[in-house]
């Protein structure tokens, strides 16, 4: 975390207000992650966090549910988990949009998305996009209930 916030300060001193805390090749962890929002948070509480986290080893969820605990309130995502990292062969797609916003909807977070308006549009660019999706409601229909 101390490094983070030392390569940081030179453009907080110049006035940046916005940063984007970015796991692009999904090899953070939930713990590395909370200690890094924290530490940044703290040290400069007058810039707004972000974070973009990839789901290279499906622990993009949960390092943004820790992120969101630890106080960031934008996150960045792709609709269908499409994309990747061109600096990192093998690395996964995005976190998935639809699979964030059930997430939260579940654990009564104020998205303003709707669940089922978003899981349509992701399925419907998977039938148009030849590309890598990383989404895990693409393929689920409709549950309501576990038996």
């Amino acid at each position: 975390p101390n490094e983070v916030v030392a390569f940081l300060k030179a453009y907080i001193d110049l006035g940046v207000k916005n940063v984007c805390l970015c796991d692009t090749i999904g090899i953070a962890n939930p713990k590395q992650v909370r200690e890094i929002v924290t530490a940044v948070k703290t040290s400069y509480p007058e810039v707004e966090f972000e974070v973009h986290i990839h789901d290279t080893r499906n622990m993009g969820m949960t390092n943004t549910l820790v992120a969101i605990e630890a106080g960031i309130t934008k996150i960045q995502s792709t609709l269908g988990g499409l994309g990747g990292c061109p600096f990192a062969p093998g690395a996964s797609g995005n976190l998935a949009t639809e699979d964030v916003v059930f997430m939260l909807n579940e654990m009564d977070y104020e998205t303003g998305v709707d669940f089922e308006k978003i899981v349509s549009a992701a399925k419907f660019e998977n039938t148009i996009i030849d590309g890598t999706f990383s989404g895990h409601n693409l393929n689920i229909e409709k549950i309501t209930e576990c038996k």
